[in-house]
């Protein structure tokens, strides 16, 4: 892999590349923004969509992949596609193609040209010395403060392109401080959006905690939506990040610069976690430019590894920050076996503007169900099935359905099943409702059908209004490993969640215990001081767990070892 780009164009045919999307256009603006003559060099573009075949793209033909000769050696194949990896894989099996030699990923193509025909760039040079220098995190300061922090984030972007899970063991070489404690005045929160979701709640019952702590709160997402966001306390400052770090990452980066100096950010707390490159590279650069790094984690380990497509390097990752936030004891443990330091807090509970002491003067015919109507996260078709087998037996039952959807395939799949099952009169989707309380206090009985989570807040809110909760066992969760208040069945279990369900609905007793129980279970989570748990971690950092919990420790080797992904 020593070569440059034009090199091993030259010594090849030409270059052929898959894919006529947002990927490929990405390639071709980078290509083209340092080597203007590089599209010379592409023979055509391949695409597995019959309707692109034998049409052009930048003026080069479209064709398919039975029109190549696999059997020749003398071409340079590049993958430009959001599954590139997967697709190399499989080429590379059934050709003659040599991955690192005539086969390449996009990002590994444009990875490679950075690193050879721009390697005399002085910031580049001074990186690729740093990477081979064994000299760490000191080393990397240095080579900011020489050339600017945006400029050097921006290059390590370009540099690594998606194995950004190689840059911690090099910072790390020679050694990594330790957090110390440090004074904090102003803290900046990034989010994605601020409504509609439960991590949005999460940090809008965060926003009061943190005022009342006495921070000066800077509120930062990706986009603005003014129809369904949360209220921002009197005083919260509110930016919007403008581009994407991966269609300009210079301006994203000089734009972080800017905010972190016009507002005098001395934290940043991330819950944008899950995003690879994005959350890493910001986090970077966040503590390059001194601030204190927090994150908080919005999802189990378990979920992480089931549905989010593995690790994906943040067991290094994570290891950049001063403090991970987890949700549950079984988290603090996972994370903090990879060297990271975390901390459990469990998210706010929501004050509620009267007092709940039980619903034993309900009727026994409602059921709620609140989220995105999600089908991969959070089992939205199960409903109907599940309150098909209720109504066998509770003829005038009635399922709520509050939330917003998630995607259009989701909710046609959903709708499509409701009309099927002729459930139409027993199922109401009420929507988005920035106001859940009055759905929660019209409901006699919970039901919970997420297949992972990390802090449900719909599960606190239930609890909060005295609703026994149905649910697919989730036995990590902190807020049901007392098993007060809830009625766990087996991940999937259609008829044993109606059997539940209708048992709740039909026993007046049983319901009124639960209701109790959920109750009390709840009030020891509001009674969690949140504003001193992150007014430690903001100033002190997180911590590595001093001794490994001879419960949870099982517990998470079966969940880890049992699960089925979905």
């Amino acid at each position: 892999m020593r070569d440059t780009t034009t090199d091993m164009v030259k010594k090849n045919d030409g270059l052929i590349i898959r894919g006529t999307g947002a990927c490929a256009e990405q390639l071709i603006r980078q290509m083209e923004a340092f080597d203007k003559g590089w599209l010379l060099n592409v023979l055509c573009f391949v695409d597995y969509n019959p309707k692109k075949q034998g049409m052009t793209f930048y003026d080069k033909p479209v064709i398919s992949d039975a029109d190549i000769d696999w059997t020749r050696r003398n071409l340079l194949y590049v993958v430009a596609i959001g599954n590139s990896e997967l697709v190399a894989q499989e080429i590379q099996a059934r050709s003659f193609f040599i991955r690192g030699v005539n086969l390449f990923t996009y990002r590994e193509y444009l990875g490679l040209f950075y690193r050879n025909k721009l390697k005399k760039n002085e910031p580049i040079k001074s990186l690729l010395e740093w990477e081979q220098s064994n000299k760490g995190w000191n080393e990397l300061l240095r080579i900011c403060h020489k050339y600017g922090t945006a400029e050097i984030v921006m290059w390590l972007y370009r540099l690594f392109q998606g194995k950004f899970e190689e840059i911690m063991p090099i910072i790390e070489q020679s050694g990594f401080p330790d957090p110390f404690r440090r004074d904090v005045k102003v803290v900046g929160l990034y989010i994605y959006s601020y409504g509609g979701g439960g991590a949005e709640r999460v940090v809008s019952l965060l926003i009061p905690n943190l005022c009342s702590a006495g921070y000066k709160v800077v509120l930062i997402t990706q986009v603005k939506n003014e129809v369904n966001e949360y209220a921002l306390p009197k005083g919260v400052i509110r930016v919007v990040i403008s581009p994407k770090m991966t269609s300009n990452p210079k301006e994203y980066f000089t734009q972080w610069r800017e905010i972190i100096k016009v507002h005098k950010l001395d934290a940043l707390c991330m819950h944008i976690p899950y995003e690879g490159e994005v959350f890493f590279l910001t986090a970077l650069f966040a503590k390059l430019s001194g601030l204190r790094v927090i994150a908080e984690n919005h999802t189990s380990c378990i979920n992480f590894v089931r549905q989010r497509g593995g690790l994906r390097g943040h067991d290094k990752m994570y290891r950049i920050l001063d403090g991970l936030v987890v949700l549950s004891r079984m988290d603090e443990l996972f994370w903090g076996a990879f060297g990271c330091r975390t901390c459990y807090i469990p998210n706010p509970c929501p004050v509620l503007p009267y007092k709940i002491t039980s619903q034993s003067e309900k009727l026994g015919k409602t059921i709620i169900w609140v989220g995105r109507r999600d089908q991969q996260y959070k089992r939205i078709c199960d409903t109907v099935l599940i309150m098909r087998e209720v109504l066998k037996k509770i003829s005038d039952a009635r399922l709520m359905i509050v939330g917003d959807k998630a995607n259009d395939a989701d909710d046609a799949h959903f709708f499509s099943l409701l009309q099927r099952e002729g459930l139409e009169s027993h199922i109401e989707i009420c929507g988005w409702q920035k106001d859940v309380g009055k759905f929660y206090g019209m409901a006699d009985v919970m039901l919970f059908t997420s297949p992972g989570e990390g802090f449900p807040m719909v599960l606190a809110e239930a609890m909060q209004h005295a609703l026994p909760i149905v649910m697919y066992e989730l036995p990590y969760l902190e807020l049901v490993r007392s098993g007060r208040g809830v009625i766990p069945v087996r991940q999937g279990d259609i008829r044993g969640a109606a059997k539940a369900l209708a048992e709740v609905l039909y026993d007046a007793e049983k319901r009124n215990r639960l209701s109790i129980e959920a109750l009390e279970n709840i009030r020891e989570f509001e009674r969690w001081d949140i504003d001193a748990s992150w007014k430690d971690v903001l100033e002190n950092g997180g911590r590595q767990p001093t001794k490994q919990d001879t419960v949870l420790l099982p517990m998470l080797l079966r969940e880890m070892s049992n699960w089925q992904n979905d």
